[in-house]
């Protein structure tokens, strides 16, 4: 869940006015499957070839199965450095100064 301020944000980021009213707004290929998939194996190959510090930030009360994808993947990479901050799937609204902090501290260390 997010707070009313935050819901107002991605209300009006999310709308165009028109004539008589307001359309939910978003790029149509959002709606659809990529059309590019990766088999394991492909997949694995790409994150093991990722040859620069990588990091990765998540909510603690974000989506569970990407934290346990990432506990899949973390073998793959290389330089992986993640974090778990207090939030949720939008994170960077809920705590932006988190993030912006955990950010500056990752590269400080490059």
């Amino acid at each position: 869940s997010i707070s009313s301020q935050h819901a107002e944000l991605l209300v009006t980021r999310g709308i165009s006015a028109l004539e008589g009213g307001y359309v939910w707004r978003h790029d149509p290929k959002l709606t659809h499957l990529s059309p590019f998939r990766l088999s394991e194996a492909q997949a694995q190959q790409l994150i093991q070839d990722i040859a620069c510090p990588t990091f990765c930030i998540l909510g603690d009360a974000g989506y569970v199965e990407i934290k346990q994808l990432l506990t899949q993947r973390r073998r793959d990479f290389k330089q992986l450095t993640s974090r778990e901050l207090t939030g949720n799937h939008h994170l960077h609204m809920v705590n932006n100064q988190g993030v912006a902090q955990a950010i500056k501290e990752f590269l400080v260390k490059l």
